[in-house]
């Protein structure tokens, strides 16, 4: 990553760089007192576009009714759970 992409544009944190995982950047992050933690080499190069690859082929969607758009891959637990009381409603 360059480091003009590792700026952050927020005005809500002091200090805006990136943290390694520990439990206190992870209660930092829960807080909102920082604005990311890094996983350093949680994936090669190449385990990087694989993983792009299949995003290409999953359907991206976004939340309804919501400001800012959130954008999503996939099924929520939310959506999950409504789906699965219908069908348990249904096989009555």
């Amino acid at each position: 990553m360059t480091a003009a992409s590792n700026q952050i544009k927020s005005s809500i944190w002091d200090n805006k760089q990136e943290y390694p995982l520990t439990t206190e950047s992870l209660k930092m992050l829960l807080e909102q007192r920082i604005p990311l933690i890094r996983l350093k080499e949680f994936a090669t190069l190449e385990e990087c576009e694989m993983l792009y690859a299949q995003t290409q082929l999953l359907n991206f969607d976004a939340y309804q009714d919501v400001s800012p758009k959130i954008e999503r891959v996939g099924i929520t637990v939310f959506e999950y759970n409504r789906i699965s009381n219908t069908l348990a409603k249904k096989r009555v």
